[in-house]
Order: structure tokens, then C-alpha cells, then sequence
């Protein structure tokens, strides 16, 4: 019996709107084989959690770490808890795609099956990113976030920070973006104060008078994305805004928006 779905559907987590196609026989088989995947991968990495946390650490011998007291190290560890956080952050976060998709709306594109199968590794990747970057002193979402040299105090929250940073990948790379724009604002070091301008607030505006009012400012509209938003006022507006308010940008400068969409 298929499944009957609504022309178009509200993506749960990003919010943006999708017209609903119906999956064909290669489209399920995709879905089949992604799902498989990602359950023998979470078995797997749910695995290799335990498995260290226990201090067995079998696949590393393995693959021929012999010298435990290396791979025992407190800083190998938290590299190894933030991997495996990323990579079940990831996993959990496919596999809630696979069931909104398939599951509830029989509308699963066969494409996305390479998403399904680079998850795990991506996600973890991601998580070390982001853990490399609070160890070099970068602030992490709320600012200052360094850990400490304790293993075991080290090691549950950059294991969270790893899922987060897998579950919500496409955040991360939005954050990341916006990490090197400040880090690596070469031209912008360069120019005089004069090629500066300071960027407006668009919180409330429509994306067409925010674009107008960033260019005033000397600005461009950057990326639009969507969030679904608890408050009628704000549907269609500016709800967040990828750069905050005074701060200033060079001029020519690109700044990202969040519309509200109705949830």
C-alpha cells in the first residue's frame, strides 16, 4: 500500500518547504539499503563506545595500535569520544530522515543515499573540528568553551559537543563559514576605516526591505535560509541574522538571514 503524502511538506528541522515526489522501485531500494547502513554503522560505533570506555580498545589492536598506554592518553581519548559523538549524531540525524522521508511520506530520493552513507564520517569529522577549534581558544556558540586536561571531565562534554556538531551538521558548516570570514578577513585587515560600515538590524523586516536596508549600509544579502517561528508576526520576516547588529563589516561585505515560516 503506498503512502499518501501532501504535495508539499514542511522539513522538520530546517523548516524550508519541499514538493513531495513519490518514491519509484530504485528510490525505495535506496532507502532500504541506507537504512541497513545506518543501523549496522550505529551498531558499530554504539560499539566502539562502549568498547573504549571499558579500556578494551579491540579494533585499535586490531588495526595494530599495540601501545595501549598511547592510545590510552587523555587527549587521544576526548579525540576519540568527540569522533564517535559526531559520527552517532550524524547517524541519529539520518536516520530521523530516513523515517520523515520514507516512513511518513514515501517521498525518499535515491541520491540521497550517499548522504546516508558519508554521515557517520562527516559528522565525526565535523566534531573534531569543532573540538580543534575550542582547543585553540575560538569560542564555541556561547563563547568561551575550553576544556579541561581531566579525561573524564573532558570527555562527556566534547562527546556531547561531537553529537551536536553531527546531528545539526548543516548548522556547523554555516557556523565554520562564518569562523573563517572572521579568522581569515584578509582584505578586510587591510582597508581604512573609511571602507567600513556598520551592519544594520533586519530582525523584523521582510526579506526585500532587508536586502534594501543592507544596501544602504553598503552591504549584500547573503544567504537566505528558514526556521520555523512560534510567533505570527515574525512569518515572513527576518527572525535572525547571520552577522549582529553595529558590528562592522568591510564594505561589499555579504550578510546571511533566517526567514520565520509558520511551524
Amino acid at each position: 500500500m503506498s503512502i499518501k503524502s501532501e504535495p508539499y511538506v514542511v522539513e522538520e528541522q530546517t523548516g524550508r518547504v519541499f514538493e513531495v515526489k513519490t518514491e519509484g522501485k530504485a528510490d525505495r531500494l535506496a532507502a532500504i539499503i541506507g537504512v541497513v547502513y545506518l543501523i549496522i554503522m550505529t551498531l558499530f560505533f554504539l560499539w566502539q563506545l562502549f568498547d573504549i570506555w571499558v579500556g578494551k580498545m579491540t579494533f585499535a589492536k586490531i588495526l595494530g595500535y599495540l601501545d595501549t598506554e598511547q592510545v590510552t592518553e587523555s587527549t587521544t581519548l576526548v579525540i576519540l569520544y568527540t569522533f564517535l559523538g559526531g559520527a552517532l549524531g550524524a547517524l541519529v540525524n539520518e536516520i530521523r530522515g530516513f523515517i520523515f522521508w520514507h516512513c511518513e511520506h514515501g517521498a525518499y530520493g535515491g541520491r540521497y543515499i550517499w548522504k546516508s552513507l558519508l554521515a557517520p564520517w562527516l559528522g565525526g569529522t565535523l566534531g573534531l573540528f569543532v573540538y580543534f577549534l575550542t582547543r585553540s581558544g575560538i569560542g564555541l556558540f556561547t563563547g568561551e568553551f575550553i576544556p579541561t586536561e581531566q579525561t573524564a571531565q573532558q570527555a562527556i562534554p566534547m562527546f556531547t559537543i561531537g553529537a551536536l556538531a553531527g546531528y545539526g551538521s548543516r548548522k556547523v558548516f554555516i557556523w565554520l563559514d562564518h569562523q573563517v570570514t572572521r579568522l581569515f578577513r584578509i582584505k578586510a585587515a587591510k582597508k581604512t576605516s573609511e571602507e567600513m560600515t556598520k551592519v544594520p538590524n533586519l530582525v523584523g523586516m521582510e526579506q526585500e526591505e532587508a536586502k534594501n536596508k543592507l544596501a544602504e549600509a553598503k552591504l549584500e544579502l547573503g544567504e537566505v535560509d528558514s526556521e520555523t517561528t512560534d510567533k505570527p508576526d515574525m512569518v515572513g520576516k527576518v527572525i535572525a541574522q547571520g552577522v549582529n547588529p553595529d558590528l562592522s563589516l568591510a564594505v561589499g561585505s555579504r550578510v546571511d538571514i533566517i526567514i520565520g515560516v509558520a511551524e
